[in-house]
């Protein structure tokens, strides 16, 4: 009895301590992420760059960052998370330093690929590690409050980045959040464990171990082959993965081009100076943190920890606050105000197809793979938004990408609807069941 509960407190104590730095880890991303995003007015402006010429940009980082999902996935199932965040962290940092120190497009498109590959190497990392720790009775509330991460990482990035730029001008926002971010990544990997075996805890579901019973023989002597090959087949066997991969696809179109692109529209629709359109993007991320939390405990308080149905009726929502949005004049709190509507409808859809769904289809053994071919899926329709939003706007001006951006919600919509009634496959009997029973 006295072990017993000795178990469960260390497993909650490295819960908390695994929630807590990829909680971190991830938010430290957006550090070296989106100061680009928040940079990119002024140099387009100090260069006389076109929407053309970072379009390009843009694309070569989300290309960069898709392709790295697909493979960092199946390498962090593989290496762990500790060693994949370790690498990701160190490239991202330098990244960041170099593109503060350029000038020419070509130069800028190179070094934000290559940050887009190193950014790639976050999510299947994180995911992988949460998976381990947490059961999947419980995931969709936890992972709704640790889905803040990237929301949060968002806002605070998108903050620092604009105050740094106003203050110091728009090189140093990239200088200072590597400074940070390579001190974050450091703290990460040193107290980051991947799994409840790392500190002698029993594996498998329940309460004082990981998340589900049956895995693959993780250790040194396990075979290569079959420990890459496992997760690739629940990938590509797997139909609700592929639903998964091409809701993702045009919801990730929607979340990027907020991300790239409302910056610009802000300052040639309204007016607004480049520092006042970077902290009214800050309104985005905030109120997904709200969307996140309650998209993961709705799904799992009223609906058996079923991820679709929540997802469609927020990304419903969502269409209709794009329209409303579109209409609104350049008063500063009144986009503001529908920039966190949009924010609150966006994010809890994008956490549920991308982390909580991936992750109970995915389960232990492949979670990372599950999650990097979603993401790396969804990066797909993000790298299209870089010439794509370029491209119809030149043609037919900014009110045509959002009504583009509409169809793009509806879309992703009508895929999850397919999905109404999937759960993970180890997910405990549903009410229905039960009540059957």
């Amino acid at each position: 009895m006295k072990g017993t509960l000795d178990i469960t407190r260390r497993v909650f104590r490295w819960r908390a301590i695994v929630f807590a730095t990829t909680w971190v880890a991830y938010a430290s991303f957006y550090l070296t992420r989106k100061n680009y995003s928040v940079a990119q007015p002024a140099f387009m402006e100090e260069y006389g760059w076109t929407r053309q010429d970072v379009g390009l940009i843009v694309t070569a980082y989300l290309t960069a960052y898709a392709i790295g999902q697909f493979g960092n996935g199946v390498l962090a199932d593989r290496l762990g998370s500790r060693r994949m965040l370790a690498l990701g962290f160190a490239l991202t940092v330098t990244m960041s330093v170099a593109l503060g120190m350029v000038g020419a497009v070509a130069a800028m498109a190179v070094l934000y690929g290559i940050n887009g590959y190193a950014q790639s190497t976050g999510w299947p990392s994180v995911t992988r590690a949460m998976a381990n720790w947490f059961p999947v009775a419980v995931r969709g509330r936890v992972m709704g409050w640790w889905g803040t991460n990237y929301p949060v990482g968002d806002a605070a990035a998108t903050a620092l980045a604009a105050f740094v730029l106003a203050a110091w001008g728009w090189r140093a926002a990239f200088w200072l959040p590597a400074v940070a971010a390579a001190v974050i990544g450091v703290v990460v990997v040193l107290l980051l464990r991947d799994r409840p075996e790392d500190v002698g805890l029993p594996g498998g579901d329940g309460d004082t171990g990981g998340a589900d019973a049956e895995i693959p023989d993780e250790s040194p002597g396990a075979g290569q082959g079959a420990a890459v090959a496992l997760p690739l087949r629940v990938v590509l066997g797997d139909v609700r993965v592929w639903t998964l991969a091409g809701a993702y696809f045009c919801l990730k179109f929607v979340r990027y081009t907020f991300i790239f692109w409302i910056g610009i529209w802000f300052v040639e629709e309204h007016g607004f100076s480049v520092a006042e359109a970077g902290m009214l993007q800050v309104a985005f991320p905030l109120a997904g943190v709200a969307g996140t939390v309650f998209s993961g405990w709705l799904s799992d308080r009223f609906f058996d920890a079923r991820r679709a149905p929540v997802a469609v009726g927020m990304l419903v929502g969502l269409m209709i606050a794009l329209f409303v949005f579109l209409g609104l004049p350049g008063d500063g709190l009144l986009l503001a105000i529908g920039m966190g509507a949009i924010g609150f409808l966006l994010y809890g859809p994008d956490m549920l197809v991308a982390g909580t769904a991936a992750m109970d289809f995915g389960s232990r053994h492949a979670a990372a793979t599950v999650a990097g071919f979603v993401n790396g899926s969804g990066s797909v329709g993000a790298a299209l938004s870089g010439v794509v939003v370029a491209a119809v706007a030149d043609a037919w001006g900014w009110s045509a990408v959002f009504y583009l951006l509409m169809a793009m919600a509806i879309a992703c919509a009508a895929v999850m609807a397919t999905l109404w009634n999937a759960r993970g496959d180890d997910a405990p009997p549903s009410a229905f069941s039960r009540a059957r029973q």
